[in-house]
């Protein structure tokens, strides 16, 4: 096996590995998240790049560490490459000298106690870039403190002199080769603003999501980011807040150099934070004692997970309740139709105590067109929990080891259920019954035990 088809085998095993929401306190840990990721990044790369000084030319094996998702592996720079530092300065406003000066004169917000390398002396400050682009201005300043490098991104509205720039996010560390990256939303209600800087001759595609077809196949939507000398932008959706589903891939010399998380700016993270999210809820099971902030996190997940093509998706809740057992953990699954008609299921078994909270998520590939949600029959299992959704008309269902023997049984109403599953037999199906005894449908239970 060539390290192309370990690429594509570690993609495919990533691609079904969901990610847990941030439920409590979703803001701030999802902040925290960003920072946190963006730093492990840069180190990321870092360390990337001196193996590969030592190894020579190594292809980029994307999310290589598992527990690092959307991590990158830096491409070795040709020795005679300057820095991206040393580099002259680029962009639609590069010839105005004093606008430049001003900028590279900005004082700018460093997190000392978290990344003590991003507060280089301002006397080492250049711009890298600076351009009016859709919604604004923006400028890309870095810093040097011997050779370790910062940078941080500055943005205004449209014409903005210097002094109406204001820093976009805390500055990070930053590579001699590796490509900076920007997301910005100038308007909470419009598109946001991709803006890449790499080296000269580079190019730059982003997977702004995930289109599900009728079929329930999955393709990337791919935005190309015109660049100029190795330096541009492009207007894309807005932000997901969860990073690692987005991906920024540079290519150089026809090969795939980098893929990066872009960096979201802080109004950009602010905006998508706020935007409320509607879950349609037939069964009324909101009235329940369910935990808000877990069935936000839920839901903004899995929207994220699938980005541009989530447009206009309202998720639809299927089940939530608590599982018998020790610290009365819940469980909610919740549903979404794309716009082809294609659906996916989400769910997420949680225990909150005071102080602290956790939990296990677990999702399905997309299923085909057809019938609507509510009227699947579903036997999700995550974190040894089974959630049911059926049809109405089901009363109850039974949960059904591999030889057809009934493990449990239990009511359903209006054709939902929680419950917790034996260890042993393992169950396999789940059949649901009318009030009649009659068995209205049986499928396999999907999912994992978390």
């Amino acid at each position: 096996m060539d390290l192309r088809d370990v690429e594509t085998e570690l993609r495919a095993h990533l691609a079904d590995r969901p990610v847990p929401p941030a439920p409590e306190g979703l803001v701030q840990r999802t902040r925290v998240l960003h920072r946190r990721r963006r730093r492990h990044q840069a180190a990321l790369a870092g360390a990337g790049l001196a193996v590969a000084l030592l190894v020579g030319s190594v292809p980029v094996l994307r999310d290589a560490l598992p527990d690092v998702p959307g991590s990158d592996v830096a491409a070795p720079p040709s020795a005679a490459q300057p820095s991206l530092y040393d580099l002259p300065v680029r962009g639609s406003l590069a010839g105005d000298a004093g606008w430049l000066e001003e900028v590279a004169a900005l004082p700018w917000t460093a997190v000392p106690e978290a990344d003590p390398d991003t507060d280089p002396p301002s006397g080492s400050h250049r711009v890298l870039y600076a351009a009016d682009v859709p919604g604004g201005r923006v400028a890309l300043v870095m810093g040097a403190e011997g050779a370790v490098l910062s940078a941080a991104w500055f943005v205004g509205p449209p014409g903005a002199e210097p002094t109406e720039l204001t820093q976009a996010a805390p500055a990070a560390r930053a590579y001699p080769d590796q490509p900076l990256t920007l997301l910005d939303a100038p308007d909470a209600t419009g598109p946001a603003v991709l803006v890449v800087v790499s080296r000269p001759g580079d190019e730059a595609t982003y997977t702004q999501g995930h289109l599900v077809s009728a079929t329930g196949e999955e393709t990337d939507d791919v935005v190309q980011v015109e660049l100029d000398d190795g330096a541009g932008s492009a207007e894309v959706v807005s932000p997901s807040v969860f990073p690692g589903y987005t991906e920024v891939r540079v290519e150089r010399d026809g090969e795939q150099a980098y893929s990066l998380d872009p960096g979201l700016s802080d109004r950009s993270l602010d905006a998508e934070l706020a935007v409320p999210v509607d879950v349609a809820d037939p069964r009324g099971l909101r009235a329940g004692d369910i935990d808000e902030e877990w069935l936000r996190g839920l839901t903004q997940s899995a929207l994220s997970r699938y980005g541009s093509g989530a447009d206009g998706v309202t998720p639809v809740l299927l089940a939530a309740g608590a599982a018998a057992g020790a610290g009365d953990p819940h469980v909610l699954m919740i549903g979404l139709t794309f716009p082809s008609g294609a659906t996916t299921v989400w769910a997420v078994r949680y225990v909150t105590t005071e102080g602290s909270s956790s939990g296990t998520t677990t999702s399905l590939p997309p299923a085909p067109a057809g019938v609507p949600l509510p009227e699947q029959a579903l036997g999700v299992r995550v974190a040894g929990a089974l959630a049911v959704s059926a049809p109405a008309r089901a009363a109850a269902a039974e949960a059904l080891a591999a030889d057809g023997t009934v493990v449990a049984a239990f009511p359903l109403v209006d054709g939902t259920a929680v419950a917790e599953l034996p260890l042993t037999p393992p169950v396999t199906d789940v059949r649901v019954l009318d009030t009649a005894g009659s068995v209205v449908a049986q499928v396999r239970v999907t999912g994992t035990n978390g």
